[in-house]
């Protein structure tokens, strides 16, 4: 038994009076979704808080530890970049403004950039309220100046350390080998070692005074 499907209609293609008609019929769909999305938009832009940019500028420079290196240490403008964006110059700054270190804001707020191929830090700090960008901007660049300060002054004490540990020790013989050529004033040998050791501790206050300077 054969089985027979049945033929589907067939049926012209839709010419251009039913276009226009079809179009007609969308346009005010097409047109308010339009509308829509303009009017989406400016509402976005209208109710969207503005954000105030503030810079400041800080000339980075070499730390210099002893007066016979001037130059001090090269410069790794990189790194500069990363110590004005660390947790320690923020919680530097978080004193100066007085709000809490931990907030992730403090730093996500914060831009900094080299000014080309200078030493100079470009500190950008946004925020809604003109006048904390603002304040915010100082207090970053003061407070990687500070940082900087203090880093140094580490750096000092740990060369100093030696060096007075030396003076002390320095002192401490020379007391003795004094002590015996005060009894033994003839002894040229006892009379050669103060010289040494007077000599030696002034070549270590020279080192510690060059230090200091």
């Amino acid at each position: 038994m054969s089985h027979f499907e049945p033929a589907t209609p067939h049926h012209a293609a839709p010419g251009l009076k039913e276009y226009l008609q079809v179009l007609r019929v969308r346009k005010w769909t097409v047109l308010g979704v339009l509308a829509l999305v303009v009017g989406s938009a400016l509402a976005y832009s209208l109710t969207r808080t503005p954000v105030y940019e503030a810079e400041a500028l800080v000339q980075a420079r070499p730390t210099v530890l002893t007066t016979t290196d001037p130059a001090g240490t090269e410069l790794n403008m990189e790194t500069e970049v990363q110590i004005a964006t660390s947790n320690n110059v923020a919680a530097i700054a978080a004193g100066k403004l007085g709000v809490d270190q931990s907030d992730p804001e403090l730093l996500k707020n914060l831009e900094v950039a080299v000014e080309g191929t200078t030493e100079i830090l470009i500190l950008t700090y946004s925020d809604p309220n003109p006048r904390f960008a603002q304040r915010a901007a100082q207090a970053f660049a003061e407070a990687y100046l500070e940082n900087r300060t203090e880093t140094a002054n580490q750096d000092l004490a740990t060369l100093a350390a030696p060096l007075e540990q030396e003076i002390e020790e320095i002192n401490r013989d020379l007391a003795e080998v004094q002590a015996e050529l005060d009894e033994n004033p003839d002894d040229a040998a006892l009379a050669g070692r103060v010289t040494e050791l007077v000599s030696d501790r002034a070549i270590a206050r020279d080192e510690l005074n060059d230090l200091a300077a």
